[in-house]
């Protein structure tokens, strides 16, 4: 049975996507995206020609009464596959291998539906194809055109059709001839439609961890159980986070009118589908699953996810330890650094992150690769939207002029406890840091090809976009002169030697360096507002 959820057929969808198993990463260029032009209004693609996630069944002539219906129960199963449908060879000029790509037999009826998606306040779409040679094509169950003697002309099919946020195609095709073929196209223009909302989605390197406790929001910064409440704990959103930087952006591009900010520090892929309770002993409320801030009206969406799923975290704590001993080398086999590193990029690249989830969502069982987290999230956004997905930067300095020398070694302070002890990093561990975020964010650029592969072979028209976020913190690094980051920080009082969920973050200059690499990868390039006004508390 065909059932839809959110206006996608996620059975369907879960089965194409899991092409995209474990070690194997597609690269493709981005999905398609609004096209246009200066003379001309902007377009966007809903639905594409030559698009995948079709759901198909060949019939006798007249069979499956009702298939057009939201409702529909059929008797057989349905097939999924690629468009174009119809027989190769003939006097037809699509009737050819490069457009046809599933078979349809002569002298029956071909039946599709497709579920799509277009952004509150679209009214309308534009519904064009090819067929050969009859058509009925029903949008929501009403027939909205019937197509005698197409005979393989282009645009035999093309017809305006009222829609709403969540819409089903279907259409009957019919042939009396040797040759068939059919293809459609959905379109909409978003000229009319009114500026869509951005929801920022992540981690720590997206909620403004790193920020001055001043900066964090009502309710996200609390008091620590573990510290006798002498620091603070929680999600630690920031009204100085890069995010609100973006959208100043974007909302004096017109291209958005508001956000919510729902990354929550230490957060991983399980929690933007799951139920959040890291912070319920201190006080908070379970963060509702992330992803629900994504709706059709959301039309741009950043996220920064994975550096706990690779214990980028614990992995940093062990290479920058107060006690020599325990803080050199950590990068050598059988440190825990360097175990954790391994089974952390394994995760990212191939195995996927533990993410026990709803079966809406598609995933390999209770594991979910990094692509399909992408697609998950731009499934939920509106058609011709952007999800920036951010990487994460490189902290310590490549060069040897900001590091000491004791004999052969060469180390950076990085931070000193309330006692007085002093933290420090290797050089070569530092390096091996920043190669381990060099290797993070690889792999998350695959996994940003990949998602688009899916989405373009289904003709969605998201667009999946990789924001880099490295070279923006060139000459800012720890162990360089002026730092972007904040390095381990410890509570001025001496009983709470944990410490602060600060440290190894952006500090305020980081966050708008971050911003300005999130910004360059909107649509249109906007010009920048990543000044942050410490008076105003707000981006200019």
């Amino acid at each position: 049975m065909v059932r839809t959820h959110g206006g996608w057929d996620r059975r369907l969808v879960r089965k194409v996507f899991l092409s995209l198993s474990a070690g194997a990463v597609v690269v493709a260029a981005g999905a398609i995206a609004a096209v246009g032009n200066a003379d001309a209004a902007e377009i966007v693609t809903a639905v594409g020609y030559g698009s995948d996630g079709w759901s198909y069944q060949q019939v006798t002539r007249g069979g499956e009464a009702g298939f057009e219906q939201s409702g529909y129960a059929p008797a057989a199963f349905w097939a999924t596959g690629r468009a174009a449908f119809g027989t190769t060879g003939g006097a037809c000029s699509w009737n050819n291998a490069d457009r046809v790509h599933t078979g349809w037999g002569a002298d029956s009826d071909m039946l599709l539906r497709r579920s799509f998606r277009v952004p509150a306040g679209v009214r309308t779409v534009r519904i064009t194809g090819t067929v050969d040679n009859n058509a009925d094509v029903y949008v929501n169950g009403a027939l909205v055109q019937h197509v005698e003697n197409g005979n393989c002309v282009a645009d035999g099919i093309a017809v305006d059709a009222p829609v709403v946020s969540d819409n089903l195609l279907a259409v009957r095709a019919a042939d009396t001839g040797t040759e068939t073929f059919v293809d459609l196209q959905v379109t909409y223009s978003p000229s009319s439609v009114g500026p869509g909302r951005y929801v920022a989605l992540g981690d720590s390197f997206a909620s403004g961890e790193g920020a001055a406790e001043q900066y964090f929001t009502v309710g996200t910064s609390l008091p620590d159980p573990s510290t006798g409440g002498r620091t603070t704990t929680g999600c630690h959103r920031s009204v100085s986070s890069w995010n609100q930087g973006v959208l100043a952006t974007a909302k004096t591009a017109g291209l958005v009118d508001r956000m919510d900010l729902i990354a929550c520090s230490g957060a991983k892929a399980i929690d933007l589908f799951n139920a959040n309770t890291t912070y319920v002993g201190s006080g908070a409320s379970p963060e509702v699953p992330q992803i629900q801030a994504v709706t059709p009206q959301t039309t741009l969406v950043s996220l920064s996810i994975g550096g706990n799923d690779a214990s980028f975290s614990d992995i940093l704590k062990d290479c920058t330890s107060g006690i020599k001993a325990g803080a050199y080398d950590c990068r050598k086999k059988n440190r825990k650094a360097a175990t954790l590193a391994e089974a952390g990029l394994k995760r990212l690249r191939s195995e996927g992150l533990d993410v026990p989830r709803p079966p809406t969502y598609i995933g390999n069982g209770n594991r979910m690769l990094l692509s399909q987290v992408y697609a998950n999230v731009a499934l939920a956004m509106a058609p011709g939207g952007t999800l920036v997905v951010t990487g994460y930067p490189r902290i310590f300095a490549e060069s040897r002029w900001g590091y000491d020398r004791s004999g052969p070694t060469f180390s950076c302070k990085v931070g000193t406890n309330t006692g007085g002890l002093h933290y420090r990093v290797k050089y070569e561990d530092a390096q091996w840091l920043n190669g381990l975020a060099d290797d993070i964010n690889r792999a998350i650029g695959s996994h940003v090809d990949a998602a688009n592969a899916y989405l373009r072979g289904r003709g969605l028209a998201v667009r999946v976009v990789f924001a880099p976020s490295s070279g923006q913190f060139t000459n800012h690094r720890l162990c360089s002169g002026s730092k972007w980051f904040n390095g381990v920080q410890f509570p001025g009082d001496p009983r709470a030697m944990k410490q602060l969920q600060t440290s190894m973050h952006p500090n305020l200059s980081g966050q708008q360096a971050y911003c300005r690499a999130a910004v360059a990868a909107l649509p249109s390039r906007p010009a920048a507002r990543c000044t942050f006004d410490t008076k105003t508390r707000q981006y200019r």
